[in-house]
């Protein structure tokens, strides 16, 4: 599919922000928005220059698992090891939620693959389960570390 302004928006453009607050999440960083979008914003502006390449299938995601932990270690300022497999985990569930919940909209919607392709509009529309997906996981995530740090907290205290 062509990556066309709409798609970028309303498409890309969230994707890369619920990518962003996944892996903020798996660094066990708070998910504010002002950090999300200081990896998210710049993510969308490369996957837009990435996908303009003439590059063989495979090596726009490798090169887009480089720029994500080269901007998580940046942002973040954790190690350039820890942020290439944050990166790298991030992606991989990216690629996991998006294959198996688009597999998923168009059985039960019962639309062709190349019917998608050639709509922005239903490829937007079917894109967002695994973008929403993706924001539930990385808030789950980040509920789960915020509680474990209190009961940290209270044990250290009573004990």
């Amino acid at each position: 599919m062509e990556l066309n302004l709409s798609v970028l928006a309303f498409q890309t453009f969230p994707e890369s922000l619920a990518l962003a607050a996944l892996a903020l999440a798996i660094v066990g960083s708070r998910l504010e928005l002002k950090t999300i979008l200081l990896i998210g914003l710049p993510y969308t502006v490369a996957v837009y220059l990435v996908r303009l390449l003439d590059l063989s299938f495979g090596v726009h995601t490798i090169i887009l698992i480089f720029i994500l932990a080269i901007l998580v270690n940046f942002v973040l300022k954790v190690k350039f090891s820890w942020s290439l497999l944050v990166a790298l985990f991030a992606m991989i569930i990216l690629v996991v939620a998006e294959t198996a919940l688009l597999m998923l909209t168009l059985t039960i919607t019962g639309v062709e693959f190349e019917q998608l392709t050639r709509d922005s509009i239903l490829w937007i529309l079917y894109g967002w389960p695994h973008i929403i997906g993706m924001l539930l996981l990385a808030f789950l995530i980040n509920w789960w570390q915020i509680k474990r740090r209190i009961r940290t907290k209270v044990e250290k205290n009573n004990g």
